[in-house]
């Protein structure tokens, strides 16, 4: 856990894998344990590494289309694992973390719109997003790592559930299961009452750690009926 209220290395989906289980740090509000607001640090991210695309004249291709990814995944014709986040230049860019980004902003249209150059510019065919891509769109690498094509479905999820006004199951199920409700307490104790969040800043006892366990629903099964849920949503439109 970093203390520091920084993204390591601006490493793209480090910022965004709480809360593709999540919803409680999409408040702008500091975490009882270190302090940082995530929802600023997450955007500042987004921000930056947009900006980091659209000021390297090499990535004018990719600028053009509103196009950013300095995360983590296989690099150059999947030679090695790349990892370097904004400490070097934006040549290799990975479409997840442009879908993950969406899970912090105001406004879906512009990720809607970077879903829809990605498909315009051949980088989405049917099996799926590519790993990566070159940023001045000359080369991409058409292999699907798991791990990412996870972040991609789980990110994807979310942010048609907000578009649609569905119910989001994900979500649903880390607020009704005990286990991951008491651990999120830890983090944003005044959002809890049972498994519901409420509304409200971390008070200074709670950020002192002198807060009483969460008064939890009796929901055992809320996993399982989330997933049941999910499996419905499939047949929803996006």
């Amino acid at each position: 856990m970093s203390w520091s209220g920084k993204v390591p290395d601006g490493v793209g989906f480090v910022a965004e894998l709480q809360s593709l289980f999540y919803p409680h740090f999409d408040g702008p509000r500091p975490d009882a344990v270190t302090g940082a607001d995530w929802l600023r640090v997450r955007r500042d991210l987004a921000r930056d590494q947009a900006a980091a695309v659209a000021q390297d004249p090499l990535a004018r291709p990719a600028a053009r289309l509103g196009l950013f990814g300095q995360s983590a995944g296989e690099g150059f014709r999947g030679r090695g694992y790349l990892a370097d986040g904004l400490r070097a230049r934006p040549a290799v860019l990975h479409p997840h973390y442009a879908l993950m980004a969406g899970l912090s902003a105001d406004d879906l249209g512009p990720t809607w719109d970077r879903v829809r150059a990605l498909e315009g510019a051949g980088l989405m065919p049917p099996w799926g997003l590519v790993e990566n891509f070159t940023s001045d769109l000359a080369e991409y690498l058409p292999v699907q790592g798991s791990l990412n094509a996870a972040f991609e479905c789980l990110a994807t999820y979310h942010l048609a559930a907000r578009t649609g006004g569905w119910s989001d199951r994900i979500y649903e199920a880390a607020r009704s299961c005990d286990a991951t409700s008491r651990a999120i307490e830890l983090f944003f104790p005044d959002q809890f009452d049972g498994a519901r969040p409420v509304h409200g800043a971390p008070g200074a006892d709670a950020a002192a750690g002198s807060h009483s366990l969460p008064r939890l629903a009796r929901a055992g099964k809320g996993l399982s009926i989330a997933a049941q849920g999910l499996a419905s949503d499939r047949t929803r439109p996006a």
